[in-house]
């Protein structure tokens, strides 16, 4: 009996085609049943855990992946996750043709970097005021940009006037003279040092023109041929880097005092770079007692 009613209710639920009524359905059938618990499309895809075919935002983690990515598909190629570190999977240095430097050289503070033709490399540091300049396919180096002054100093006490700390690179120095005199006779010397001051090794002479020539020479540096204590000596001196450490040295000028005009020149080599100009007198005794003395350097 149970069995006939059954199927009287199956077949009120027929179309006339013999498909199912849609107003039969009065629930989603669930997942546990075969269905998609869900009347719409999405609901569906929400129940079955299920994303939409095509591009779609459905998709926010992969977990389940058991074969690598290939890179085509923007992966890796690969399970790994060890790639190269440069710090302990790279012995020696880099190639440039790799990416590297082919150099071990470090980075100078306030140096600048070149290229040797087959690997970086780097100056020292300059001096402020340098500009880098080059040396063809040699290493650049550091020069001064311009002339600088020192500050004048008067001459008017003491046995010797110094001017220090001139920056390595300087190729010219000029020894300005004006309205000096000395207390006595002696001649005026100049020397330069580097650490200290040199006092041998010039090869140098002055000349002073009057009524008469007369000359001077010094090996303990380049030497100004005498004036008198009533004289004032107005002038400079021209101080130049042959090569290396080498100095030549000439100069002229006359005296307000009196009708005589002066020349000379000389040379010498230092034991290192050029930092210190040291205008004094041959004797070390007369003092400065007038005028004013200033360098430019360059």
């Amino acid at each position: 009996m149970t069995q006939a009613m059954n199927l009287a209710n199956f077949a009120n639920n027929l179309d006339t085609s013999g498909g199912l009524n849609p107003s039969a359905l009065n629930a989603a059938t669930p997942v546990s049943k075969g269905g998609t618990g869900a009347t719409t499309a999405a609901g569906a895809r929400s129940s079955l855990s299920a994303a939409v075919l095509g591009a779609n935002n459905d998709i926010t983690s992969l977990t389940g992946l058991t074969t690598p990515l290939s890179i085509a598909q923007g992966g890796t190629g690969t399970a790994s996750t060890t790639f190269a570190n440069l710090t302990s999977n790279v012995t020696g240095t880099l190639p440039t043709a790799n990416g590297g430097t082919n150099s071990t050289a470090t980075p100078t503070a306030g140096g600048a970097g070149y290229g040797t033709g087959t690997a970086h490399a780097y100056t020292p540091a300059g001096t402020a005021g340098q500009v880098l300049v080059s040396a063809g396919s040699s290493a650049p180096t550091w020069a001064q940009n311009a002339i600088n002054s020192k500050t004048a100093i008067a001459s008017t006490s003491g046995t010797s006037i110094d001017f220090g700390s001139i920056p390595s690179g300087v190729k010219r120095i000029t020894v300005m003279f004006n309205n000096v005199s000395l207390s006595g006779s002696s001649q005026i010397l100049v020397q330069i040092g580097s650490g200290s001051v040199t006092s041998t090794g010039y090869n140098s002479a002055g000349s002073r023109t009057t009524t008469a020539v007369t000359t001077a020479s010094s090996t303990a540096g380049y030497v100004i041929n005498s004036i008198t204590g009533s004289e004032s000596f107005n002038g400079n001196m021209q101080i130049l880097n042959v090569t290396s450490n080498t100095w030549v040295a000439s100069h002229s000028g006359g005296y307000a005092t009196g009708p005589s005009g002066f020349s000379g020149g000389g040379t010498v080599s230092l034991g290192g770079t050029l930092d210190r100009v040291r205008v004094t007198t041959v004797n070390g005794t007369d003092t400065f007692d007038a005028g004013s003395i200033n360098i430019l350097y360059e």
